[in-house]
């Protein structure tokens, strides 16, 4: 008899993942919610899948949804386990912005039992289709206000023009209005500069 060897390959998982977040800016102390969308393009089913998920510091975790598997917030890891060719799986995570300026928020498809056509589980990269970036900037609303007084007669100043500048040489200008009053009111990734 004759033996024929035959290689046979498993065929692969084609993993896509997409984040977005609700608000490109938000308020210090207020949340923001992360979506992270995990699709498997087929051919086959994909089994063992991880995705990393960590927040940023600056973000503080509040909680999260998963429509499959489960994700655990201490060590940023969703184990989402089997997806079949076709569909897809989400995972909401809500946040609270703790620190003024960016935070960029990375994921990543961590691991895969089958191979991936056109993208490698777990190796950091940041162009793949199996990793996303969103990204918000955390701002403090600021509140400035004041009376401008002509300093001669010590009465109040009508339409007086009132320059502010802050901390990052953003440059306000304002005009008081009755009582000499003005108001600055402005959300912000730098405070105003003191003075």
């Amino acid at each position: 008899t004759d033996t024929v060897a035959a290689a046979i390959r498993p065929q692969p998982a084609d993993l896509r993942l997409s984040k977005v977040v609700n608000r490109a800016s938000q308020l210090v102390g207020d949340n923001v919610v992360f979506t992270l969308t995990l699709a498997n393009d087929g051919p086959a089913l994909a089994t063992g899948v991880t995705v990393s998920e960590t927040l940023p510091v600056g973000l503080g975790y509040v909680g999260h949804r998963a429509s499959a598997g489960t994700y655990n917030s201490g060590v940023g890891l969703w184990t989402a386990g089997s997806l079949g060719a076709g569909s897809s799986a989400t995972l909401v995570i809500t946040a609270t912005v703790n620190v003024v300026g960016a935070h960029s928020n990375d994921a990543q498809v961590a691991s895969s039992g089958q191979a991936d056509t056109d993208s490698t589980p777990g190796n950091n990269s940041t162009n793949e289709d199996d990793d996303d970036t969103a990204a918000v900037v955390g701002v403090v609303r600021t509140v400035l206000h004041g009376v401008v007084y002509d300093a001669g007669a010590g009465v109040p100043l009508v339409g007086a023009t009132v320059v502010v500048t802050d901390s990052a040489g953003h440059v306000y200008t304002l005009t008081t209005t009755a009582g000499g009053w003005y108001t600055v009111t402005e959300s912000i990734a730098t405070p105003l500069a003191a003075g």
